[in-house]
């Protein structure tokens, strides 16, 4: 009885043994346990401040992203308001194109009739020259010559006129085709920002 009690007292004793190992053991691992929930609490406040610094990002681009699209629509509407203008600058510019062609027209005509007039006032100065009894004598070619030297001079007057009128539509037409560019030009500035800035969208 007494060695069976030895034995169990010595079984005991490697049970209590192998259980001081293990209570060994279970307490390392709850101290590493420790540590990893320590870490796992500081990674999840590190993360909690990353959320919190990408809300606010996110917040900004959201307003970024409004004032861009606010941008480019008011770009939108100075292209249409520049466009309408460049149309109507073009309607203009062709109306002043046709009246100059009307005007060269006229003075095309009006040059012919200078030149006619002149032939034949070199007839009648020739006829004049030639026979200076014919000049007492007949009073009506010289009425005549009177006549269409008068005519040269009103056709001249018209002529002057004509050609005053197309220097100002030219200068008309100079000045739309000046303003024109400059639409252009403000077209592309605001083509290039709009550009610029739907870049800026995406990268966001």
């Amino acid at each position: 009885m007494f060695a069976k009690n030895s034995n169990l007292i010595a079984k005991n004793s490697n049970l209590i043994v192998n259980y001081s190992n293990m209570l060994a053991k279970n307490s390392n691992l709850m101290a590493k346990n420790s540590n990893l929930i320590a870490k796992n609490l500081n990674l999840i406040a590190k993360n909690s401040n990353m959320i919190s610094k990408n809300s606010n990002l996110f917040a900004k681009n959201s307003n970024l992203i409004a004032k861009y699209s606010n941008m480019i629509a008011k770009n939108s509407n100075l292209m249409a308001k520049n466009s309408n203008l460049i149309a109507k600058n073009s309607n203009l510019i062709v109306k002043n194109s046709n009246m100059i062609a009307k005007n060269s027209n006229l003075i095309a005509k009006n040059s012919n009739m200078i030149a006619k007039n002149s032939n034949m006032i070199a007839k009648y100065s020739n006829l004049i020259a030639k026979d200076s009894n014919l000049i007492a004598n007949n009073s009506n070619l010289i009425a005549k010559y009177s006549n269409l030297i008068a005519k040269n001079s009103n056709l001249i007057a018209k002529n002057s006129i004509l050609i005053a009128k197309n220097s100002n539509l030219i200068a008309k037409n100079s000045n739309l085709i000046a303003k024109n560019s400059n639409l252009i030009a403000k077209n592309s500035n605001l083509i290039a920002k709009k550009s610029n800035l739907i870049a800026k969208s995406i990268l966001i």
